[in-house]
């Protein structure tokens, strides 16, 4: 027996079922439904979306009709009346792939984005799907009402939900990218300490957030995914587009963006220690929420429309505390984009108050433009940030500000002013005691490079061992890569190509660690220069084009001391190959993987170079 549609009559359902399973021990039932019966001997089984290619992954063209929602598209769209013949070409199937995974596979979002072509181009279609509940509106006139458009299926599914159910889909759509249970929690009901104005209203009282969670999760409008042993709830776009509608209907979307701002201001600020010491397990778990962190920076910087000048100051003020907490976390990332809205959000006229949170920021703008090679940016914004630092009296703000700039003058070849803000920036660090040690570290490690430039090269081993032995202490990963990599460029500077080699090697797997592309990139070009050394000079070519590949895809230069390396390195390999051999390796080394370079570097040396030398 087939009970087909049982969700509107849910209760009615699982008591018909359970007296014909007592009168009929044979009998066997299938019920579609929104959500289980829940009577005794229920198997339940969820109809997942259909099948489509996952997000940037390389599908061949010929097996893109093995895709569920790409092979019903296709039939639905030859299938539409007064339409073109429709045939899936390798020209229009990334429109095709897109338009699918917008739609979240949801078969009759597929349906209905197919029959549009009837009148729309696939790239119209596509560039409509912003407002897809207008869009997909022309189902079957045979259909029931709540099948024939997106919006009524959506209208059908939410009428259904009790009160409180609705109230939480609409607070959980602030969400991008997925939640914890103790996010859910947070959203529906104020934070401790709430500083933002509007925070406090829209909240759910009165239920139990993990029993709500779980009527939506049965209910198929949420989906569960463990992520590192932590149970992760997620919307599919579709219904969290819909339930963002509904949350601005009932005029709740000032209070609950706030509290999803508050949310990740408070955890950034939380994490932003623990970036100092053992990185990985913080960078994990900020990767999981980066779409939730650029949503939250977008409502602070965006959420002045409303009109109050307060409420958006404030929210200003919130944006700068999570942006200026997460420099380390945007630095080992491709930069560009947390960058430019970082540099949007200092731009805002309510954001121009001296505090200590523009000064925070600043000085995170400084870092970031220092590692894309923005120097004068990098300086301008510093040089604000020390002001402030000096005028609050705020040791962190005047400590980094110094260390950045002592930074931004070596790279540009200003030793004397590099060596004087870096030296006050290491008292300053020192006078913190422990909590002063990892600016302390990178203190040390540039006062070092100086050293190096001038061939002081006792006093620059002296400095990066001091600073390697700190970093090593804290267990931070990114910056002790950098140090111990400074370090093997001295070692080889003195003939000790094997330390040098072991330096290396600690560096490339401590970038490996935490992912962070532009310190894999130098430690390639770091091997590089071992191998010139060494008399293999195509190898050397090699590494240094993959090193160049990497650097283009996070669009991110050396760091200028490692670029200075590179550079002296590449006139060593091209005194000694002619320009089409340079050419070839260098080629031939841009092409590799990540991890075929990687494995390179590691290798073994290899034989000499057999190409004809100049």
């Amino acid at each position: 027996m087939v009970f087909d549609n049982c969700e509107h009559l849910i209760e009615a359902c699982a008591e018909l079922a359970e007296t014909l399973e007592r009168g009929c021990p044979r009998i066997r039932i299938l019920a579609t439904s929104r959500e289980a019966l829940g009577v005794t001997g229920e198997i339940a089984w969820i109809v997942p979306s259909l099948t489509m290619p996952e997000l940037d992954e390389l599908i061949p063209f010929e097996t893109l009709m093995e895709y569920d929602a790409i092979r019903l598209f296709v039939e639905r769209a030859k299938a539409a009346r007064n339409a073109p013949a429709f045939a899936l070409t390798e020209e229009n199937s990334p429109s095709v792939i897109r338009i699918c995974r917008r739609l979240d596979g949801i078969p009759l979002a597929v349906e209905l984005a197919a029959a549009r072509l009837k009148a729309l181009t696939l790239e119209q279609v596509t560039t409509r799907l912003d407002d897809r509940f207008s869009l997909l509106t022309t189902g079957s006139r045979t259909a029931l009402a709540r099948h024939q458009t997106l919006r009524a299926t959506m209208d059908w599914s939410y009428d259904l939900l009790a009160k409180n159910e609705q109230a939480m889909l609409r607070q959980l759509s602030a969400f991008a990218g997925g939640w914890t249970l103790e996010g859910a929690e947070t959203i529906c009901r104020p934070l401790p300490g709430s500083f933002l104005p509007d925070s406090g209203k829209a909240t759910i009282e009165g239920s139990d957030v993990l029993d709500m969670l779980s009527n939506l999760l049965e209910k198929s409008l949420i989906v569960v995914e463990q992520q590192d042993a932590i149970a992760r709830y997620r919307m599919l776009e579709t219904i969290r587009e819909y339930a963002r509608e509904k949350l601005k209907e009932n005029a709740e979307d000032s209070a609950v963006r706030d509290r999803h701002l508050e949310i990740f201001v408070q955890l950034a600020e939380q994490i932003e220690p623990m970036l100092h010491g053992d990185q990985v397990i913080w960078f994990d778990r900020l990767e999981m929420e980066l779409d939730n962190i650029r949503d939250a920076i977008e409502w602070a910087m965006g959420s002045g429309s409303d009109g109050n000048s307060q409420q958006f100051e404030s929210r200003v003020e919130a944006g700068l505390r999570l942006a200026g907490a997460l420099g380390w976390f945007f630095e080992k990332r491709n930069r560009t984009e947390p960058l430019d809205r970082l540099m949007q959000l200092l731009a805002q006229p309510k954001a121009a108050e001296q505090t200590k949170w523009r000064a925070k920021a600043l000085n995170a703008a400084g870092f970031l433009n220092l590692t894309v090679g923005n120097y004068p940016e990098a300086k301008r914004v510093l040089e604000e940030a020390l002001v402030i630092g000096r005028k609050l009296k705020d040791k962190w703000s005047i400590s980094w500000a110094l260390d950045f700039l002592g930074a931004v003058a070596d790279f540009q070849g200003n030793y004397d002013t590099a060596e004087a803000y870096l030296k006050e920036g290491l008292a300053l660090s020192r006078e913190m005691g422990t909590e002063g040690n990892f600016a302390a570290g990178w203190s040390l490690t540039f006062l070092g490079d100086l050293f190096l430039y001038r061939e002081n090269l006792e006093q620059a081993q002296s400095l990066y061992e001091e600073s390697v032995v700190l970093l090593r202490d804290l267990k931070n990963q990114s910056m002790l890569a950098y140090s111990a990599r400074r370090l093997g460029h001295l070692a080889l500077r003195k003939g000790e190509a094997e330390r040098a080699t072991a330096l290396f090697k600690e560096s490339l797997l401590l970038n490996r660690e935490v992912d962070h592309r532009q310190g894999v990139a130098s430690c390639l070009a770091a091997f590089a220069k071992v191998a010139a050394v060494s008399g293999n000079m195509i190898r050397a070519a090699q590494l240094s084009g993959a090193s160049d590949a990497l650097l283009t895809e996070v669009a991110t230069p050396l760091y200028q001391p490692d670029r200075i390396e590179h550079d002296l390195n590449m006139e060593i390999v091209r005194s000694e190959l002619d320009d089409a051999a340079v050419a070839a390796a260098w080629t031939e080394g841009h092409a590799m993987s990540l991890e075929q370079a990687v494995a390179l570097a590691l290798g073994p040396s290899g034989a000499t170079d057999r190409t004809k030398r100049r």
